[in-house]
């Protein structure tokens, strides 16, 4: 149910925040169709299991460049050019060759440990060394996984802002994944020891580091832009359809 379901709440997620976004009295839209979206998620999600996962960056890729390229402001559609590609996918397969590399390592550490300590007893319990080593995977697992995400999320969204453009705008993106890295652990700590009640605190903090470092630079005058879509959309009229509160984030 949720492999058929899901791709109707993205794209309905994605029109009424579209909707219920304006610049200028002119609003923002959003053209995508579930049949797209349906297709995107049936094929390239076969692509991932078929690849064991490798082929999920790719999936991700081409998600959002339905969801960005779907936009529009009045009746410009937002572009997205070929160049964001292999900077998108290229974060993914760094981890993974890392995560990969970080295996073996761990792989040939347990191998020499029980070489050198021999091998655990059936009924003597788990060693010592085994147990310490046990704690310490577990903590670095939790570490990798913030250095991973705030990596990822860093070069992606980098990748796919850097490349957009509206008529006369462009945008640029400079997140940091250091940045991201503490920004994420340190809003995760608060949530915890607040036992959620601050979650809505590390929202806005993610959202304002993210504007922060979010540029838009126009190449002609916004208000004449402004103007022209605003004369279009009257002219044209505006479809309104039923729209739900749904927010899920790509």
């Amino acid at each position: 149910m949720l492999l058929f379901f899901g791709p109707w709440l993205v794209v309905r997620s994605l029109a009424f925040n579209a909707y219920n976004t304006a610049y200028r009295n002119v609003r923002f839209a959003f053209s995508g169709t579930y049949g797209t979206c349906l297709g995107l998620v049936l094929g390239y999600g076969l692509l991932t299991l078929v690849t064991l996962g490798l082929g999920f960056p790719f999936f991700r890729r081409r998600l959002v460049q339905f969801a960005a390229v779907s936009h529009s402001y009045g009746t410009t559609r937002f572009a997205l050019d070929e160049g964001f590609k292999k900077p998108f996918v290229r974060p993914y397969f760094v981890v993974i060759g890392i995560s990969i590399l970080l295996g073996v390592v761990l792989a040939a550490f347990f191998a020499v440990m029980i070489v050198v300590a021999g091998a655990p007893k059936p009924g003597a319990g788990v060693p010592a060394w085994m147990s310490a080593a046990m704690i310490a995977g577990v903590v670095a697992f939790y570490a990798l996984l913030f250095l991973q995400i705030g990596y990822i999320r860093a070069r992606t969204v980098n990748a796919v802002w850097n490349h957009l453009s509206v008529g006369p705008m462009r945008f640029e993106s400079v997140l940091r994944a250091r940045d991201l890295i503490w920004l994420y652990f340190s809003n995760f700590v608060a949530v915890v020891l607040t036992v959620g009640l601050a979650t809505p605190w590390a929202t806005v903090r993610s959202m304002r580091y993210r504007v922060s470092k979010t540029t838009a630079i126009a190449s002609g005058p916004l208000d004449s832009f402004a103007q022209g879509e605003a004369q279009k959309v009257s002219v044209a009229g505006e479809e309104v359809a039923d729209f739900f509160d749904i927010d899920i984030a790509l």
